[in-house]
């Protein structure tokens, strides 16, 4: 049982996807309330910002590429995503930018929550990256500062991973 609500059963299939899938679905709720509620903030500050504002969203890799091992993570993700360019062409015309920022493996307290629980897992995670290391929260926060500055103010419905080259898309 997950959480004690949900009977778990271990697939016969590979690498028991179904158990996969489930335990996905559940974890991904709490995804799916973020996609929901960053709609809901937006929609309640646009009609504020029609002559002119930013716009910048978090997302992750994960929307853009998938994932094998969270699935509906990485569909929550593609959600913000393309919220994200749908909403940039309505709101173009009044002068309002809409971009999304996706970072890689940052080094963050729950990263080093997995590295402290899951030895091995987060160096394994950074030998992916080509530039052989986590990003640092500063350097994603650089790219949402420059989406929300003047320089970006005629880019509008665009993705930036920030993931060290993990991502080239």
């Amino acid at each position: 049982w997950l959480f004690g609500l949900v009977p778990l059963s271990f697939a016969t299939g590979p690498l028991g996807v179904q158990l996969v899938l489930l335990a996905s679905l559940v974890i991904s709720i709490g995804s799916w309330v973020t996609v929901i509620v960053g709609i809901v903030i937006t929609s309640f500050f646009f009609p504020n910002m029609l002559r002119k504002g930013t716009v910048v969203n978090i997302s992750s890799d994960a929307g853009r590429v998938g994932s094998v091992v969270e699935p509906l993570y990485a569909a929550t993700k593609g959600a913000v995503i393309t919220f994200s360019k749908s909403v940039a062409r309505d709101v173009a015309r009044a002068g309002v930018t809409v971009n999304t920022v996706c970072p890689g493996v940052t080094d963050t307290p729950a990263l080093r929550e997995v590295a402290a629980a899951r030895p091995g897992v987060v160096d394994g995670m950074t030998r992916a990256v080509p530039m052989r290391r986590a990003g640092q929260p500063a350097e994603v926060a650089a790219a949402v500062a420059f989406f929300a500055s003047e320089e970006a103010s005629y880019i509008t419905g665009q993705t930036l991973s920030v993931s060290g080259g993990l991502t080239m898309v």
